[in-house]
């Protein structure tokens, strides 16, 4: 049925699995199959005497079978050098001969004269991870001797590398599964678990040493370009010769050069935003802003931040709505700061924005490469046992942190809106308690759909708390995401160097006690040390020149109580946000 369906089906026929035949019983094993069936489709013999009970399909099996149009050649994966020298008589262009063996493949292929080698093949596992195996056979196609030597240790090299060498059975198996896991486990949504299921015969655990040995040999294949890895761009995949290709005849940016390398991604596929270090005539970031559910997203939002950061607008600037409409409107360029008009925080220059998806299938930014690391990985650098030592220092920067959150909130609004591509409209009339009533509508929907079962005590904790937002009445800007990730710093031997700020692509028309609920549960609550949210809280009243009150310590529980809501409907089986949302609830 197949074979009238799919007309190109080629289909692979072995020798019997149950039990062992003569070489006479085995010719007419397949004889009378070929003979019997009805079909157009090519057919493949596949020899493996070690899976099929012993049976081998020696080269007088061949002669016989040949004859039948539709059997084009034979797969070997036995280690007999007599079925390869007694196969190569029959290679044509209609019978070709293809070794699955791969520490034979120079050997198979020398066998061969080189006329002929055109019609032979070589069926590798390790092809479904690097390239090297197709260098091989088309250093034999040239007749180059010595490349087919090098070739052919470099693959016995990556064997013994890439592969769970620690037992034979399933060793390829094991081992390139862990590699593709070890490749794409920061781009797609899975664990080391869900890919490694195998027969039980194949099934054991990949030591953490093998893990090691793989994953440094994949680095150093990728720096080879050995390996050919795909990039999550949005819903497709592009391999490193279409982005340069892609990168190559963009005109709109006359010193890009040529893409060189690229790290990353920095950010998983199934989240809003795919982040590569990629190397051109300098280091750059590029973000893909995959897929947001909401309109406003269609833009990249950088864009409207970066004129109020360094004061070409403000809410006083004459037609505020005209220049924002024509900012919108834009749906490619750059923003560049001028030397002497330089942010009141450090951020990357925005080198490209592009929104037409004509290159990629969603909106990206090319952005400033800042050297130096997010702080998030700082907190994992030092041991606890030397924390003590960096207080002083880390004070200091935390009372930095402070004052640079307060210059973003020193960006200030006439009237909240919901959607910053809103901003210089005329008030819609909406309150702030509105608008984050609305959200938290929403956001209790999608709980909802979670299966948790605190949505009354929230809503009553909300109205409880309604002075406290109906209170608010200062918009400022507010970066929503505020936290170590997105801290890039300099660690140097007497202070925190920060180096910038990163991604705005979040921001909104807020109040404060957002960025600071975000801030003290991402970083802050990594130490767990009252001083430095002491320190963190006067950097801000420094530049801010008024008190944070107990009011405003309320506030930040109401918005933690936001931000640890939307964490849950992001992953609700992790308990630790219920907890914290509890706590909240109790304790206020």
């Amino acid at each position: 049925m197949l074979g009238k369906k799919y007309k190109d089906l080629i289909f692979l026929l072995p020798s019997p699995s149950v039990e062992s035949l003569s070489e006479d019983d085995l010719n007419s094993f397949f004889v009378n199959i070929l003979d019997s069936i009805n079909v157009n489709n090519r057919i493949m013999l596949y020899n493996n005497p070690t899976l099929f009970s012993g049976n081998n399909i020696s080269p007088t099996i061949i002669s016989n079978v040949k004859k039948y149009e539709n059997v084009m050649g034979i797969k070997d994966s036995s280690e007999k050098f007599g079925n390869y020298k007694g196969y190569i008589q029959f290679i044509d262009e209609n019978f070709a001969v293809c070794c699955g063996k791969e520490r034979y493949f120079s050997h198979f292929l020398q066998l061969i004269p080189k006329e002929k080698r055109g019609y032979s093949a070589l069926i590798p596992s390790i092809s479904n991870l690097i390239n090297i195996c197709k260098k091989l056979y088309l250093a034999a196609l040239e007749e180059d001797p010595l490349k087919i030597a090098q070739y052919q240790e470099a693959i016995n090299e990556f064997r013994e590398k890439l592969y769970d060498i620690q037992n034979k059975e399933g060793k390829q198996q094991r081992g390139l599964k862990y590699s593709f896991f070890s490749l794409y486990r920061d781009s797609f949504d899975f664990n080391l678990n869900d890919i490694m299921n195998f027969s039980s015969e194949f099934q054991r655990t990949v030591e953490k040493f093998t893990k090691y040995r793989i994953d440094v040999s994949l680095h150093y294949l990728l720096n080879l370009n050995y390996i050919d890895k795909l990039y999550p761009i949005g819903k497709e995949l592009f391999n490193f010769t279409e982005l340069k290709d892609k990168f190559s005849n963009l005109n709109d940016i006359d010193d890009l050069g040529v893409l060189k390398r690229i790290k990353g991604p920095y950010g998983r596929i199934h989240k809003n935003t795919t982040i590569y270090r990629m190397k051109f005539n300098q280091d750059l970031v590029i973000r893909y802003y995959d897929s947001f559910p909401l309109s406003e997203f269609n833009v990249c939002k950088e864009k409207i931040i970066y004129p109020f950061l360094d004061g070409t607008l403000n809410k006083d600037s004459a037609e505020l709505r005209t220049h924002i409409k024509n900012i919108i409107s834009r749906v490619k360029g750059n923003y560049i700061f001028d030397l002497n008009k330089q942010p009141i925080v450090p951020v990357p220059n925005l080198i490209y924005f592009d929104e037409s998806k004509t290159l990629f299938p969603c909106n990206y930014t090319i952005q400033e490469y800042i050297p130096g690391k997010p702080f998030f990985y700082y907190k994992n650098r030092i041991q606890i046992e030397n924390l003590d030592l960096e207080i002083p220092k880390l004070t200091q920067f935390f009372k930095n942190i402070g004052k640079l959150l307060a210059k973003i909130h020193d960006i200030r609004f006439d009237h909240f809106v919901e959607d910053v591509c809103n901003i210089g409209t005329k008030s819609n009339g909406k309150s702030w308690y509105e608008i984050i009533n609305a959200e938290l509508e929403h956001i209790l929907t999608e709980a909802k759909k979670n299966k948790i079962n605190i949505i009354k005590d929230v809503k009553d904790y909300i109205k409880d708390n309604q002075s406290l937002i109906d209170d608010e009445i200062e918009p400022v800007a507010v970066h929503n995401n505020f936290q170590g990730q997105n801290l890039i710093i300099k660690d140097e031997p007497t202070k925190i160097q920060i180096n910038g700020v990163l991604n705005f692509e979040n921001w909104r028309v807020g109040v404060r006690a957002m960025d600071f609920a975000s801030f003290d549960y991402m970083s802050l609550r990594m130490f767990r040390i009252s001083e430095l949210k002491h320190a963190f809280f006067s950097g801000y009243e420094k530049y801010y020149k008024k008190p944070i009150d107990e009011d405003f310590l309320k506030k930040i529980e109401i918005y933690k109580l936001f931000f640890f809501l939307k964490e849950f409907n992001k992953n609700p089986i992790n308990s630790s946000f219920k907890r914290d949302i509890n706590k909240i609830l109790v304790e206020n």
